[in-house]
């Protein structure tokens, strides 16, 4: 009987360390993600790939705070390409007034 769960360890321990090195190649210093932090998504960029006590996790720079922090590889993911502004036939910004859309005047090229 203890035979079975000394290999059920070890096999569980050789499933931990397999994903942990798969999550360590995922991303790269200085790529730009975002990281689930206390329920919800915060952008960042990777400054570190862990090692040693941090294997598995990534050292990231958050855009909108001054500290870093690890996050586990699990909680790391792509950042959304940012949304391209809508602009109307002239260039300017379309907004939108009572509900329709218009070229926002700050926006409007002057000749």
């Amino acid at each position: 009987m203890c035979r079975k769960y000394l290999i059920s360890i070890a096999a569980l321990a050789a499933l931990s360390f397999s994903g942990a090195a798969f999550a360590q190649n995922a991303w790269h210093v200085g790529d730009k993600v975002s990281v689930w932090v206390s329920a919800d998504y915060y952008d960042g960029t990777v400054l570190e790939v862990g090692s040693g006590d941090h294997a598995g996790q990534y050292l990231i720079h958050f855009d909108k705070f001054t500290s870093d922090q690890y996050a586990l590889a699990k909680n790391v993911v792509a950042r959304k390409p940012a949304a391209a502004e809508k602009t109307g036939p002239n260039g300017c910004r379309i907004i939108l007034i009572n509900g329709l859309p218009a070229c926002d005047p700050a926006t409007v090229k002057r000749r």
